[in-house]
């Protein structure tokens, strides 16, 4: 049954809660495991997926090995 949060559609109530799953590539682009992993929650039905934390300050905000992160082009998708 389709649902909605805020003006998101989603095509069911089925959330994928977030993970820490240190997929990403050793400079935080996001690898083809990660991004595979977050696609088969999408195709097998998830109508919401929350991926892991990004970090968005290369210098301090960086928690953990192979954490995805957003502070360069080549980051976003």
């Amino acid at each position: 049954e389709p649902a909605s949060a805020g003006k998101l559609r989603l095509r069911n109530r089925i959330a994928v809660a977030a993970m820490s799953r240190m997929q990403a590539e050793q400079d935080g682009t996001v690898s083809r495991d990660m991004a595979g992993y977050y696609a088969r929650y999408a195709r097998h039905g998830a109508g919401l997926v929350f991926t892991e934390a990004l970090y968005t300050d290369i210098t301090s905000a960086r928690a953990y090995f192979r954490q995805p992160g957003l502070t360069t082009d080549a980051q976003e998708p």
